[in-house]
């Protein structure tokens, strides 16, 4: 707890709002998603991989105004998105994923699967696709001169049975998505929910 904390610039102690129904912080999620980014595995010689999870500052940028996406090739905003976007061009990166705030009360997650050119969207209450984010993710490989992405499945998930637990099992999309782990859909119907960080093992959130 104290090396996941202590990497991510979270105390321990906010990790508590995951028990309760309280909205859970950002700096929180993507405190989990370096973690899980930590545990890929080690990339090609080359330095290439892929697959990339990202942090929120990805959605935050893709959720830029048209002003601004004007300016894509040279604001500062955009310098990781152009990265990330050229990698999926060029074939270093084949799966995106990454997580997304839903009018700041829900979290989600989408993927990127640049070889198929599709988004996948995994929600813990089966919402809808949010349509702006859909439409501009959707369009955004075209900067890269690449075709528009299709939203063609549902990405594998885990359905919430209350009305708070969505960051958890968000994080656990990911997890599944990335390293294939079983077992954690099934908790969320039974009171408790696994939450993994890394090398310092595994928290079980049970209410």
């Amino acid at each position: 707890m104290k090396g996941f904390a202590g990497t991510a610039g979270v105390q321990t102690h906010k990790l508590t709002s995951l028990l309760s129904c309280s909205k859970v912080s950002g700096r929180l999620i993507d405190a989990s998603v370096a973690a899980t980014t930590r545990q890929l595995r080690t990339p090609a010689p080359d330095g290439s991989t892929t697959l990339s999870v990202e942090s929120l500052s990805l959605s935050t940028a893709l959720r830029s105004d048209g002003a601004r996406w004007k300016q894509y090739r040279t604001h500062s905003c955009f310098k990781r998105l152009r990265f990330v976007g050229d990698s999926l061009k060029d074939g270093a990166i084949e799966r995106l994923l990454f997580p997304v705030n839903i009018s700041n009360m829900h979290w989600a997650v989408f993927e990127i699967n640049s070889v198929q050119t599709e988004l996948l969207y995994g929600d813990s209450l089966d919402w809808a696709p949010p349509i702006d984010d859909t439409n501009t993710t959707n369009r955004w490989p075209q900067h890269h001169n690449s075709p528009e992405l299709q939203t063609a499945s549902i990405l594998p998930h885990g359905l919430q049975s209350d009305s708070y637990s969505c960051a958890i099992a968000a994080l656990n999309t990911i997890r599944h998505a990335v390293f294939g782990d079983q077992g954690e859909f099934e908790d969320v119907y039974q009171g408790g929910l696994k939450l993994s960080i890394g090398k310092f093992g595994d928290i079980w959130i049970r209410w």
